[in-house]
């Protein structure tokens, strides 16, 4: 081996130990910041929700108030009082306490001078309050709308000025996206009109409002299958028709699993065209109880829907037409021709 390659090794050898030199200073000079850097503050921002205490949640963006999410318990049931009061749906409710019932994480900053910068403000940041009657909030939180990371915002308490990173995404979860999302008024919102055992209903009733009787369909509960347990009232007179029973309890059931695209406000029944309504359906069990009716108004064709009004609610909603054609059908709709016997 020559003198020139020896050279070449010799200096390859002092810059690879040079080279491990200076990364186990970097490494020493990093160990020895971070020993010196204070650590971590936690704060608790809740401990434990009461949440059996709590009977009302409002949501809303400081920068637009009059967009709010109002969620009230009524008894042991939750509405949506922002959507008209229709229900709400136990697990998005359960969801919100579970995510809440304990919110704690590492402080950021003690100064409402960043307010601006996290958009946590009470003109901008997400505000949630949860209450009990008219007493003083259980809780009044203020989520900051810019994110840091997925599965984590910036919180503080109303009336205080530390900003707490939690790992939590209460942003995501109540559909908040962006500086600009708007607040979901609706969430929540359980559309299902009705809630009845089908089997239960022994008469119906379709009243359109332009014909002179009404269309009167009878069950009866001892009459096992395969013989027809429902029949017009009052009864056919001609013996080449029969009523065909799987229609009738079709009915039955399209009303039972009838839920509305949209709630509306029953406040402007008359101009959705309820008062009066075109078409009244009503189902009654063995008591003679009314245990669903729906009052079918006006269509609307761009959007392939009619208003219909559900009682004893009163709630008002936008249903799918065809859905509607389902439930309003006249005497004909329920009849099956009988096939006569060929010699």
């Amino acid at each position: 081996m020559n003198a020139r390659k020896l050279v070449i090794i010799a200096a390859v050898v002092v810059f690879l130990a040079a080279l491990a030199a200076v990364k186990k200073n970097v490494r020493d000079r990093q160990a020895a910041q971070e020993d010196q850097a204070p650590p971590v503050e936690e704060v608790t921002l809740v401990s434990d929700l009461p949440a059996n205490l709590v009977t009302r949640i409002e949501v809303y963006k400081g920068a637009k108030p009059e967009e709010k999410l109002v969620l009230s318990k009524e008894g042991e049931a939750w509405t949506v009082a922002s959507k008209f009061g229709v229900k709400a749906r136990p697990d998005e409710v359960d969801r919100i306490f579970r995510e809440m019932k304990v919110l704690k994480g590492e402080l950021r900053v003690d100064s409402s001078v960043v307010f601006p910068d996290f958009k946590i403000g009470d003109d901008e940041g997400l505000h949630i309050i949860m209450s009990a009657g008219a007493e003083k909030p259980l809780l009044h939180l203020v989520v900051g709308l810019r994110r840091v990371g997925w599965n984590k915002n910036f919180m503080r308490l109303e009336g205080e000025q530390r900003i707490v990173l939690v790992s939590k995404d209460l942003l995501r979860l109540l559909r908040v996206f962006g500086d600009e999302g708007k607040v979901d008024t609706a969430y929540a919102a359980d559309y299902k009109m009705f809630s009845f055992d089908p089997s239960q209903v022994v008469k119906v009733t379709i009243r359109p409002a332009a014909a002179k009787e009404p269309l009167v369909l009878r069950k009866d509960p001892a009459a096992a299958p395969p013989q027809s347990s429902w029949a017009f009232d009052p009864p056919l007179q001609s013996r080449r028709e029969e009523l065909d029973p799987d229609k009738a309890q079709a009915l039955v059931q399209a009303v039972a699993d009838m839920a509305g695209q949209d709630a509306v406000d029953p406040g402007l029944a008359q101009d959705h065209g309820l008062r009066p309504a075109s078409t009244e359906v009503i189902l009654e069990d063995a008591q003679g109880q009314t245990v669903a009716q729906l009052n079918i108004g006006s269509r609307l064709e761009s959007e392939k829907v009619n208003y219909v009004e559900a009682r004893p609610s009163g709630l008002c909603f936008k249903v799918a037409s065809d859905t509607v054609d389902k439930v309003k059908g006249d005497r004909a709709s329920f009849l099956r021709l009988k096939q006569q016997n060929k010699k």
